[in-house]
């Protein structure tokens, strides 16, 4: 199950689609999963009208029982922009606790959803818990973030229209040795 959840999450991915068709709902959003070593992998989330990405990542990925268990790390950002200094990466990872995505497979499609208040995002110096589900095949990804204030619960960030829907545009299973 591990090695085609890898398959299904290895690639370059955008919504340019549903964002051009829906542009007052959607960002077009550029997303880049590429494998680090044999279980990890580097992220990247970019709207294509800015300079850099809003987001980067690590993620671990575990097999437990019949789950896929993404556990996520931040990096920092700077040193690792697009791909640089891939061979430091792992050096000053930092674990994001209560923010590991629990994926089930079902009918050759993986779902995960995460509706608690334990996954902390700090956001313009606010404080917001995560909400979010993921669907993933072979050549679409679905995200749904929210971020909502941990003081009030009120929306804070991320989409209020649904799903952003990612479809791939590359299927590049590149390894990068660190």
């Amino acid at each position: 199950m591990i090695e085609k959840f890898k398959d299904y999450f290895v690639g370059t991915f955008d919504n340019y689609s549903q964002s051009f068709s829906r542009p007052l709902l959607f960002s077009p959003v550029h997303l880049i999963h590429k494998q680090i070593s044999e279980n990890w992998f580097y992220g990247e989330q970019q709207n294509i009208f800015k300079l850099k990405p809003y987001r980067q990542f690590v993620i671990e990925v575990i097999e437990s029982e019949d789950k896929i268990v993404t556990k996520n790390y931040k990096i920092d950002n700077d040193k690792h922009y697009h791909l640089r200094n891939m061979d430091s990466i792992f050096d000053s990872l930092v674990y994001t606790e209560n923010c590991d995505r629990i994926f089930t497979l079902e009918n050759e499609v993986f779902t995960s959803e995460m509706t608690s208040c334990n996954c902390i995002v700090d956001w313009k110096g606010q404080q917001t818990y995560v909400e979010n589900s993921s669907i993933l095949s072979e050549d679409i990804y679905r995200i749904y973030d929210k971020g909502f204030s941990v003081e009030t619960n009120e929306y804070v960030w991320g989409s209020q229209h649904g799903h952003y829907v990612f479809v791939r545009s590359d299927k590049e299973p590149l390894l990068i040795t660190p």
